[in-house]
């Protein structure tokens, strides 16, 4: 790495030249974009809580909570409004249409600007709520005797009965496959609350990628669309932290698809983005010489020996990006 290079972190970036003027919007996209794909490489947003990934997909599906740091992050307030029309509660039909807005709020004087909003809709009728799966001990005394004699026979009986979609297998954690049993959910007033819930975690969603840009990122509607998947912002989708990446299988195995690692220098320019976005933030200004008194102090502060963040191993990037980001208590 260049003395040049260590001395203005901006000149890692001088072989990604800016926008004209007049694509100052692009610009700022571009920049975010940067920022948060430095955020997922170094742990600012954490797998298995702020984002997951549906084995069989290159994308990352972002979560709740990391909607939330993000719009902490850049300042985003959002209001939901709630329309539950094509309800019927003597029916236990529960349809809502939200509409997630959001605003960016001035630091300084707390002014509110329009940012932009998410549709999104949940009900009742889909299949992850009109159905409930059952475990073997679960079934019915008449399914669970036959399947106790003869499972292969209890499974083909319940396909044939109830169609092909009705059971499903699962991997425990000894790798073995059990069969699950699909069958009516007879109580669908329970899920009330959870369905306008899950409405509004979906529309917060749609408003995040829009407002930040972030659709290059992380997994859209479109995406699930075209690849013939289930896309819901809800943690039972997802690969857990410290789970194994195989998810539900119906025969075979699933394949973890692993990233491509990255060249040392573009590591170095992605890194510099999430620091030079969360810097801004701060309000640290950059001298005209490239050099950033806060920025060279905190890292010296922390870690002793360091005067630059560059200079800092990988495994160490990743605490001093967590460790800069709690100053802005976005968490």
């Amino acid at each position: 790495m260049t003395q040049q290079a260590k001395a203005n972190p901006q000149a890692l970036a001088k072989s990604t030249p800016k926008l004209p003027e007049k694509y100052a919007d692009l610009q700022i996209v571009r920049d975010r974009v940067d920022e948060i794909q430095a955020f997922l490489q170094f742990g600012l947003l954490k797998k298995g809580i702020d984002y997951g990934k549906i084995p069989g997909t290159k994308k990352p599906s972002i979560l709740k909570p990391g909607c939330e740091l993000l719009c902490n992050y850049y300042r985003i307030r959002y209001e939901f409004e709630e329309d539950d029309k094509g309800t019927d509660f003597e029916a236990g039909i529960f349809r809502f249409r939200t509409t997630c807005k959001g605003w960016y709020v001035d630091k300084d004087t707390g002014e509110r600007i329009y940012a932009g909003m998410g549709k999104a809709t949940c009900s009742s009728l889909e299949g992850k709520y009109k159905y409930r799966w059952l475990a073997t001990w679960d079934l019915p005394l008449k399914w669970a005797e036959l399947y106790k004699k003869d499972p292969k026979l209890c499974t083909e009986q319940y396909k044939t009965e109830f169609g092909e979609a009705s059971v499903k297998f699962k991997k425990n954690k000894s790798g073995k496959l059990f069969p699950q049993f699909r069958t009516l959910n007879d109580n669908p007033w329970d899920l009330e609350n959870t369905i306008l819930k899950m409405s509004c975690n979906r529309s917060l969603r749609a408003m995040v990628l829009y407002v930040t840009g972030t659709d290059r990122i992380f997994l859209t509607e479109e995406d699930a669309e075209r690849l013939g998947i289930s896309l819901l912002p809800d943690e039972d989708d997802f690969t857990k932290a410290g789970d194994s990446e195989v998810g539900d299988v119906s025969e075979g195995e699933v394949t973890e698809i692993k990233e491509p690692e990255q060249p040392k220098e573009d590591m170095n320019k992605l890194f510099m983005a999430g620091v030079n976005g969360i810097v801004k933030q701060l309000g640290w200004v950059y001298r005209p010489n490239g050099s950033n008194p806060n920025l060279e102090s905190f890292t010296n502060s922390r870690f002793p020996g360091h005067k630059h963040p560059l200079d800092l191993d990988a495994e160490t990037r990743k605490r001093f990006m967590q460790e800069l980001s709690g100053l802005l208590q976005i968490r």
